[in-house]
């Protein structure tokens, strides 16, 4: 398990391990200034299965996240919010949508380069989600 703590608040991330990987994607969040580790009511207690990335700590506000689908403590795929999918519909990355849920999945290595195609997508409105 991963501790996340932040403005008062704590977590444990289940399954996940502070790994190489996970401080990679930690260093690339902060970069694009995802900083925020939690939204209000989520986690909603003192455990969650992923670890989310937003620019604000506003309820549903998260661009992306590490969960279970990324099979911890391994990261095989990043999800991100389906709010973006016209973003990523447009762009050149590799991505797959998440059976049910819709949200969006990429793989590790186009993480920077995703985040630039929404830094400037975010230009433009986005569908909300």
């Amino acid at each position: 398990m991963l501790s996340v703590s932040q403005h008062g608040r704590s977590y444990l991330a289940l399954r996940w391990k502070l790994t190489e990987e996970v401080v990679a994607v930690v260093h690339t969040a902060v970069r694009f200034g995802l900083t925020k580790l939690w939204q209000e009511g989520h986690p909603r207690g003192r455990h969650s299965s992923h670890i989310s990335f937003s620019r604000t700590h506003e309820p549903a506000s998260w661009v992306f996240a590490l969960g279970l689908e990324a099979c911890p403590p391994r990261l095989q795929r990043i999800t991100f919010n389906k709010r973006y999918l016209p973003i990523f519909e447009a762009s050149r990355l590799e991505w797959a949508c998440q059976k049910g849920g819709s949200h969006i999945f990429i793989p590790p290595g186009s993480l920077a380069e995703a985040l630039a195609l929404l830094r400037e997508g975010l230009k433009r409105p986005v569908v909300p989600g």
